[in-house]
């Protein structure tokens, strides 16, 4: 799935990992970051770990482009 992940935004699109479980969430999150940990890809996650606040400012940067991965 990372892979299909790295390509995808490696030809200008947005992913999106959904997962059943906040722990699940936070897990792949962390696997995200540390598998591209050196490119330029940005990595997020949305999830109840993170404040409202949070949330809100990683789906305002998502809608703005410049998240390339989200978690949630």
């Amino acid at each position: 799935a990372l892979r299909a992940a790295f390509k995808a935004v490696h030809s200008g699109m947005q992913v999106a990992f959904l997962v059943p479980t906040t722990v699940l969430a936070d897990q792949h999150f962390a696997s995200c970051k540390a598998r591209f940990e050196g490119l330029p890809i940005t990595v997020a996650c949305v999830s109840r770990f993170q404040t409202p606040q949070e949330n809100r400012e990683t789906l305002a940067r998502l809608a703005e482009g410049k998240v390339d991965i989200v978690v949630g």
